[in-house]
């Protein structure tokens, strides 16, 4: 076989996979994700399901509990979502007053990601329950390392932005 198509033959692959550049239309998603996409507690346990030690049967049942979370979560994602302000809608800068509907969804979305945290360690309570005392201990300094990364990564986008960072 002659070295052009063998090349080819290597590269067609890659060609068919390779996806282009786009620029995002106003439906698509924009911006960095959503603060409400970081994974879930349950779905963190599964990640480090060999960490933990887990049984296939704990698996499983992980695995149930991090479906009916994700389905329970999905309308409220959408709904946050909704809220996100248009492309090109300027933030008020630093002094200025938000804008009464900019208040009122910043409002909304508050109580929104209250009903996902609390969904979210819902689930973890349920799922805590299926673990060993051992398994608890190591799941819940897991737990602690990814919300401490969490608040690093806020902090960090919200210096990004040119703001203070709010403390919690």
């Amino acid at each position: 076989m002659n070295r052009p198509v063998l090349a080819l033959c290597l590269l067609l692959p890659l060609l068919a996979t390779a996806q282009t550049q786009t620029a995002p239309s106003a439906n698509e998603p924009h911006g960095p994700p959503p603060r409400f996409a970081h994974k879930s507690s349950v779905a963190l346990l599964l990640e480090h399901s060999q960490d933990l030690a887990l049984t296939s049967a704990q698996v499983s049942e992980l695995e149930r509990i991090e479906a009916t979370l994700t389905e329970q979560s999905a309308p409220l994602k959408q709904s946050l979502e909704s809220l996100r302000p248009p492309r090109g809608e300027r933030r008020p800068t630093p002094g200025q007053a938000p804008t009464e509907e900019m208040h009122a969804r910043r409002e909304q979305a508050h109580g929104l990601m209250k009903q996902l945290h609390d969904a979210d360690t819902a689930a973890y309570q349920q799922a805590e329950a299926l673990l060993s005392d051992a398994q608890k201990m190591t799941a819940r300094e897991l737990i602690a390392e990814e919300q401490q990364a969490h608040e690093q990564r806020r902090r960090e986008m919200h210096q990004r932005m040119g703001g203070q960072p709010r403390e919690r």
